[in-house]
């Protein structure tokens, strides 16, 4: 039984042994991943009552969904804190933003650069720097941009 960061990585690099192999998170306390002899990829998180009526009885809400992982569906029981968790560690990278893609969003979005700039708090003049390509926006601009091209300009506004 292994305890590790259960990433995406992780999780479709687990290969299946002639038992279950159990992968067990060390953020997500009770969260883990196992991996049945037939390769089937199980996520369960331990609650640990005595009966159905202490779970009941203890305010912990229950989500039950569906997960599709390594092209698999498999059932997922966890309570919604948890799955918080687990939902941010499952991120999608942000994209690496060039002065091509940042003027081709903004004249999409059919906005001058002092607009753009209004809306990602930063001044025209570095807008301008980015589009012919002197500087390239920083982290937190990065994340702004991919969420305005992922969700449009009112997820940010």
């Amino acid at each position: 039984m292994a305890k590790i960061k259960l990433t995406k990585s992780v999780v479709d690099s687990a290969e299946p042994d002639d038992r279950d192999v159990e992968l067990r998170d060390t953020l997500v306390p009770g969260f883990l991943c196992k991996v049945t002899p037939a390769g089937r990829k199980v996520f369960t998180h331990g609650i640990r009552h005595r009966s159905a009526t202490d779970i009941a009885n203890s305010g912990i809400p229950i989500k039950v969904g569906m997960a599709l992982t390594a092209h698999k569906t498999v059932d997922m029981f966890i309570d919604k804190r948890k799955m918080q968790k687990y939902d941010l560690l499952c991120l999608k990278p942000v994209q690496d933003y060039d002065a091509a893609k940042i003027k081709a969003l903004r004249e999409r979005l059919q906005l001058s650069q002092a607009v753009l700039a209004s809306v990602l708090n930063t001044s025209a003049s570095t807008v301008r720097k980015w589009e012919v390509g002197d500087k390239r926006p920083s982290g937190p601009s990065q994340k702004l941009l991919d969420i305005i091209e992922r969700k449009g300009l009112e997820a940010v506004l």
